[in-house]
């Protein structure tokens, strides 16, 4: 029965394919094996309804379901009807014709009052009465949708919600849920019933969540994340209005955990499904074999791409078998490892005591960013205190972040030094003023450390060149002696959440037999190009002069592995990748906004991984640096964040990964590697060792080297602690205590001769 139920879900994938070839989310989420047939059809009957009903017009919709001998078929055509009339705000017409779909639809279940096919048709109905402006009648309807759709919930009180565990088919329930917390945020108030509103939009985003550790298209996953800042938008609003009522700051705790919540679902996802694979009660064939498959699909996948124009009939058929084979090693593996299952799934909490339990000892705080449609907030949470900060003018932050990158990568400064100069120090002094400002003025004078969320256009500028006070000067000076960069005052880190930043470690079982290993692959096109950047095409790809000496000066201090010209090739790097404790490329790196899944990171040969390659690698080693232009850079997806090759290698397993923003320059970033890795041996946390590199960096350069082009591209992502037992610098201490012991013990020896 599975294959069938498999093959049909294949066959209407390829329906959709004529229909939808742009939303290719909703195509994986239908492809999924964990979406059932009749989830399946409910999904094309929202979005699709003209794939389950062929007759458009209404009034030839009316006769077929008139005539139809079948009670449920004919419930799902007067169900298309009315959606038609709900389209066109025809309510009563919508009215009738839903009323008649429940009356069909209950014939044809007999005794059955508990099924999905119930639950879609009392949400439509209660969308009638609901723009009917009868919202006492669409609560009641929503409500029955909830309770059709749940196992035993019965509760009459409209304000009550079934429980998650409760519901027979989930994915249904979201609409639902949604629908009534709409209808309920509407009464601005009362206090009860924004608590059910509020309720309502947690079940549905912990409904996405649960979904999202099961799909195994990044795509799908990616429109479940979308989904959820939708409703967590609403849901922070509801608790907003809830604290304004009430004064009760657990609602501002509220507003925060929300927040969160609906970010990087699909990086956590992936986290929780490496920390399962580390389980050592699954054998290790079975997970080599699904982790086999997971990188054939993504082979196959790429070849897919790249035969255009060519017959791919074979190239198919083998998508299809190893998709197969794929799902029924992973219900063998649900099945008789139930922990496994339980693990992958599991969705860790977050509260703001946990994040200031992490931050206690630690002059540090967090600013976690939330961007919704309409509104933003800026979350600060320090050892001690929480604050939340609502952020105005979305648009001109928008247009202050793109304004002032521009200006960076243009290298106007070049040209025009003193019109580039002074629309920098504009740009960066407004960003402050309109995003950090307020969040930053409650910060006792011992913080020194950032750890900053960002959400949206945030995810685009590195905050250490925001400026939080005036210019000593009105000329040409970028060095920080003139401009009060915040790279002066903070270390700063990033994260794609909060949760993330408490749950990701480093393996202890993991095998890191290499120390170190360096990759700074040979090119040999033109040379005007000085950045670590490459072109469209990905062939002829610039010489990089001064790569190899970048890796050669930082594994000088490690005992490690390091490949050079035509040896850093691409069959060594995933050869040697999982036994690495340190990971550094120094190579050539491609962004493809349109597919994020094919950026590139280019080895000798012009060969390359994509992100696709990386995210299908078991990555063990503590961190990456990946010196190469825009590995920071991608496309940026509401609620999962900036798609992008270092976000790649988290998913991979590393918790720590130091990255570019922009096409970085080739001669300063040798320099300013070298003295980040410099820093790290000597004990220093990541994010201070990058702090003080940057510091040196400009110190040391002449005043047309002090551009935040050149030292600000890079910055840290994830675990900021000290690399510890890496090279001379892990080991200082240990080599210090060797000393005194051999000390001690020549003073013994001398005292008793």
């Amino acid at each position: 029965m599975r294959k069938i139920n498999f093959v049909l879900l294949f066959l209407c994938y390829f329906t959709l394919c004529t229909f939808a070839q742009q939303d290719e989310a909703l195509l994986n989420s239908i492809l999924d094996p964990n979406v059932d047939l009749e989830e399946a059809i409910e999904m094309m009957a929202k979005d699709f309804p003209e794939l389950l009903n062929p007759v458009v017009e209404a009034k030839r919709d009316y006769e077929k379901a008139t005539t139809l001998e079948n009670a449920r078929e004919t419930g799902q055509y007067y169900q298309q009807l009315g959606r038609k009339f709900l389209q066109k705000k025809e309510y009563e017409q919508a009215i009738l014709y839903l009323k008649k779909s429940i009356s069909a639809t209950q014939k044809s279940l007999g005794e059955i009052e508990r099924h999905p096919n119930l639950s879609s048709k009392y949400k439509d109905l209660g969308s009638a009465y609901e723009g009917n402006l009868e919202k006492e009648e669409a609560l009641i309807y929503y409500q029955k949708g909830l309770r059709s759709g749940a196992m035993t919930f019965d509760d009459a009180d409209l304000l009550s919600n079934p429980k998650v565990a409760d519901l027979i088919s989930p994915l249904l329930s979201i609409p639902i849920f949604e629908a009534k917390g709409n209808l309920l945020l509407q009464s601005d108030r009362d206090e009860n019933q924004l608590l059910a509103s509020l309720i309502a939009y947690e079940r549905a985003i912990e409904i996405l969540e649960l979904i999202c550790n099961k799909y195994q298209s990044e795509f799908a996953k990616l429109h479940l994340g979308e989904q959820a800042v939708r409703m967590t938008e609403k849901g922070i609003h509801a608790a907003r209005q809830l604290f304004q009522i009430t004064r009760d700051d657990k609602f501002k705790t509220k507003m925060f955990t929300l927040a969160d919540k609906g970010k990087a679902m699909s990086l956590r996802s992936a986290i929780l499904d490496s920390k399962a694979s580390g389980l050592n009660s699954v054998p290790s064939d079975m997970l080599y074999r699904e982790r086999s498959l997971k990188i054939k699909l993504a082979h196959l996948k790429q070849q897919l791409k790249r035969r255009h124009n060519t017959n791919n009939n074979n190239i198919d058929k083998k998508i299809f078998n190893t998709t197969e084979s794929l799902y029924f090693l992973q219900d063998s593996l649900k099945t008789f490892y139930p922990e496994y299952s339980f693990l992958k799934n599991s969705a860790p909490s977050l509260a703001s005591d946990s994040l200031q339990l992490f931050l206690e000892n630690k002059n540090a705080a967090v600013v976690e960013y939330f961007f919704g449609k309409k509104t933003a907030y800026a979350f600060v949470v320090t050892a001690d205190h929480f604050y939340v900060e609502r952020l105005n003018d979305l648009e001109q932050i928008q247009e202050t972040v793109l304004s002032l990158r521009e200006l960076i990568q243009s290298m106007s400064f070049r040209t025009d030094a003193q019109s580039a100069y002074q629309n920098f120090v504009r740009d960066a002094s407004v960003l402050y003023s309109l995003v950090l400002e307020a969040p930053l003025k409650n910060l006792d004078s011992t913080v020194d450390e950032l750890i900053i969320i960002p959400d949206g256009p945030l995810w685009l500028i590195p905050f250490e060149i925001l400026l939080d006070d005036q210019a000593t000067t009105t000329q040409v000076s970028f060095g920080t002696e003139n401009l009060p960069y915040l790279l002066k005052k903070y270390a700063l880190t990033y994260a794609h959440s909060s949760r993330l930043l408490l749950n990701q470690e480093t393996n202890p079982n993991s095998d890191t037999s290499i120390p170190f290993l360096g990759h700074a692959p040979e090119f040999n096109g033109r040379t005007d190009m000085a950045v670590r950047s490459c072109f469209e095409s990905g062939a002829n790809l610039p010489e990089l002069k001064h790569s190899a000496q970048e890796v050669e000066n930082i594994s000088s201090q490690y005992n490690g592995q390091s490949f050079y010209g035509n040896d850093a090739t691409r069959k060594s790097f995933l050869r040697l990748a999982p036994q690495a404790e340190i990971i550094h490329l120094s190579t050539h790196a491609c962004m493809n906004n349109n597919d994020p899944l094919d950026s590139r990171i280019f080895f000798s040969q012009n060969d390359f991984i994509n992100t696709e390659d990386i995210y299908n690698l078991d990555i063990n080693a503590k961190m990456t640096m990946l010196s190469a232009c825009q590995t920071g850079l991608g496309r940026v997806y509401n609620g999962e964040g900036m798609i992008s090759l270092a976000r790649a290698f988290q998913y991979a397993g590393c918790p720590s990964v130091t990255m570019s923003l922009w096409s970085v320059a080739d001669a300063s970033t040798t320099e300013m590697t070298t003295l980040y890795y410099s820093y790290l041996n000597d004990g220093y946390s990541k994010n201070k060792a990058l702090q003080q590199a940057k510091l040196d960096f400009i110190n040391a350069q002449s005043p047309s080297k002090q551009h935040p082009f050149y030292w600000a591209g890079f910055v840290h992502l994830g675990d900021f602690s000290p690399l510890e037992n890496s090279g001379m610098g892990g080991n200082k201490f240990l080599f210090l205590g060797i000393g005194i012991v051999i000390f001690l013990g020549m003073f013994v020896f001398v005292k008793k001769k």
